[in-house]
Formats: C-alpha cells, sequence, structure tokens
C-alpha cells in the first residue's frame, strides 16, 4: 500500500500538488544542474510531507498498541518499516519490523518477517534471515510466498553451500508457479523456465560435490 493512500485512510490527509516520489532524485539532480530553486522547493516540500507522515503514523500506530487493536498494529507498523526503506533508513526500518516480529504472533507478523528476512540477508545475518523467510511462508500471498522460496534457496545454494535444502526450497517454488493463477501464461512460462535452471545449476553443484567426496 502507498504511503499517499495511507496518508488518506488514516490521517485523513490528501496531497495536492505533490511531486511522484520516483521524480525526486531526478528533480534534484536538474535543480542542482540548472541552479533553479524553486523545482528543488518542491522535493523538499515531498520529503517533508514523507517524515511528517512517518511521524504521524507512528503515533497512530503506538496508540493502536494501547488500544489493544492488534492486528491493525501489526499491519500499520509493518507498512512503516517498508516506507522507511524508500527514505533509505535501514536501522529505523529493521526497528520497526523487529517490533512486529517480537510483539506479535506469526500470523500477524508475517509480512514483517517477510521484510525483515530481506533486510537480515542483506545485513548477511542469513541464519536469522532463513527463521524470518521460513516463519512468513505460511501467512502471505503466493507471490510472495514464490520470493520467499526464491530467497531460502539462494542463501542455502550460496551461503550455506547446502545444496540438498537449496533443492527442497526450489522445488517448492516450482510447485507453487505451477499450481498459480496469479501470474499470466507467459510469466508463468518464464519464471518455470528460470526455476527450472535454477534447479539444474544446484543439482549439477550437489553432484561435483558427492563426485569429489567419492575419490
Amino acid at each position: 500500500m502507498k504511503l499517499s493512500s495511507v496518508e488518506e485512510e488514516k490521517l485523513g490527509f490528501k496531497r495536492i500538488g505533490d511531486i511522484p516520489g520516483f521524480l525526486a532524485p531526478i528533480i534534484y539532480a536538474d535543480a542542482i544542474k540548472s541552479g533553479n530553486a524553486e523545482t528543488l522547493m518542491k522535493v523538499l516540500v515531498h520529503n517533508e510531507w514523507d517524515l511528517l507522515s512517518l511521524i504521524t503514523l507512528y503515533i497512530h500506530s503506538t496508540n493502536i498498541l494501547l488500544e489493544n487493536k492488534i492486528e491493525e498494529a501489526a499491519t500499520t507498523i509493518t507498512n512503516v518499516g517498508k516506507w522507511y526503506k524508500d527514505l533509505k533508513q535501514k536501522d529505523e526500518r529493521e526497528l520497526f519490523l523487529r517490533s512486529v516480529t517480537n510483539n506479535f504472533n506469526e500470523e500477524d507478523s508475517s509480512l514483517a518477517n517477510y521484510y525483515l528476512g530481506f533486510e537480515l540477508k542483506k545485513n548477511a545475518q542469513y541464519k536469522d534471515a532463513v527463521i524470518s523467510f521460513e516463519k512468513s511462508i505460511p501467512y502471505i500471498d503466493i507471490k510472495k510466498k514464490i520470493k520467499a522460496y526464491e530467497q531460502l534457496s539462494m542463501i542455502c545454494e550460496h551461503q550455506f553451500k547446502s545444496f540438498n535444502k537449496a533443492l527442497d526450497y526450489t522445488i517448492q517454488g516450482i510447485h507453487l508457479i505451477e499450481k498459480t493463477n496469479a501470474y499470466s501464461n507467459e510469466q508463468k512460462i518464464k519464471l518455470l523456465q528460470s526455476w527450472e535452471k535454477r534447479y539444474q545449476r544446484i543439482e549439477n553443484k550437489g553432484n561435483i560435490i558427492i563426485s569429489s567426496n567419492g575419490k
């Protein structure tokens, strides 16, 4: 869910004349090059609104916690953690996600565990990343399940060199792709081709290890 949508739904605030977030770096670079401060102000105002919204949502999340609205609190805090990624605030992002995983059950914190898995992987905390992804899988939507299995397979293949486990995760991902209707036929074909290549690569690595040990 986009921050602007949550602003309207939760805060009753609608931005007027705001620039799209993805244009901010382009506008900023152009303003620096041209020396036109007016366009630069649009970027600063956009960032100011982002920060004010995040602060307000943090207060809103705290109030929800105090009122014991558990499910809404988990979703709201998780979304705040996601938005910090767009602001390049890595520490704050992880803090918000962990506040969900530490205080809510696995179902309510499934999205937080999913996004936390990516953060932990980036930080080379691979064992913790595996735990987070595995906790998220039973409750997240099928596209995220497939991405989670992909990440688990990659960690086991490249970091742990556990090729049998990597194959297990790959097989589970392939099964999900085969049975889902979440992709077009063309997308599904491309995904299956990619995952089957992954399977063959991992299987070959495992066979090389077995051959080496047999000598």
